[in-house]
């Protein structure tokens, strides 16, 4: 696993526990009865002050967040990726809120998705064209004034309302990844290029050893299972006889 590639899992684990932390905290101050449009938790989120335990790992690094792609062919440059427009606050785009951070407190069913009517400014109503393009669903003079639309909105479950103070951090962490006991995804910026090779080396070796483990286990408890299933078939088939 490349240096990049481990800031970007840090980084990733990092943006999504700060970014989970800002919305709960909107979420406690203040949850008006018709809900937030993921807009408006943006809009909020991007006023609050970063958690004091978040960094950005790329930063500290002094290196481009996302990282430059290196191509695979001579030749043949990837484009790199945009720069997120707030690389140094958790929920840096608005795409990360809603692809990550808000789809994880949906999970843990602080918050749902629901369709209400609420009166929006006409000029912020759009609509999919057949091409999936984004164009304005009224044009011309009619894009003037309000008008009450369905629109989708986040909101509080009666479970996630009913606390009064947040689970603890211990229980809201994200998922590591695999192999995290053995290093994988771990910021090995401190160390000289040399034992970082010699670290990576060894990270990819136990991780491999943790896969060939597992596949071992399974295989195991298939066979076990297999045993259990032909004894129990014979009993049947002795007491039938």
């Amino acid at each position: 696993m490349s240096l990049p590639f481990q800031r970007v899992v840090l980084a990733n684990s990092l943006a999504l526990r700060g970014g989970v932390s800002v919305v709960r905290d909107i979420l406690a101050k203040n949850t008006p009865a018709a809900g937030f449009t993921t807009d408006e938790i943006y809009k909020l989120a991007i006023q609050q002050p970063p958690p004091p335990d978040y960094y950005n790992p790329h930063t500290e690094a002094g290196s481009r967040f996302p990282p430059i792609p290196t191509p695979k062919m001579k030749g043949k440059a990837k484009i790199p990726s945009p720069v997120p427009p707030n690389p140094e606050h958790p929920v840096r785009s608005k795409a990360f809120l809603k692809r990550s951070i808000l789809p994880f407190l949906e999970g843990t069913q602080e918050l749902q998705k629901a369709r209400i009517e609420r009166i929006v400014d006409k000029a912020e109503i759009f609509r999919i064209d057949k091409k999936g393009r984004k164009m304005p669903k009224y044009l011309g003079t009619q894009g003037e004034g309000t008008s009450m639309e369905k629109v989708w909105v986040w909101m509080p479950t009666a479970t996630s309302s009913s606390k009064t103070q947040p689970p603890p951090q211990s229980m809201t962490e994200p998922p590591k990844p695999f192999g995290s006991e053995v290093g994988v995804g771990e910021d090995l910026s401190h160390l000289s290029k040399r034992r970082q090779r010699m670290r990576k080396r060894d990270i990819l070796r136990e991780a491999h050893m943790m896969k060939v483990m597992e596949g071992i286990k399974r295989q195991r408890e298939r066979s076990a299972a297999g045993a259990e299933l032909r004894r129990l078939q014979a009993e049947r088939k002795a007491k039938m006889e």
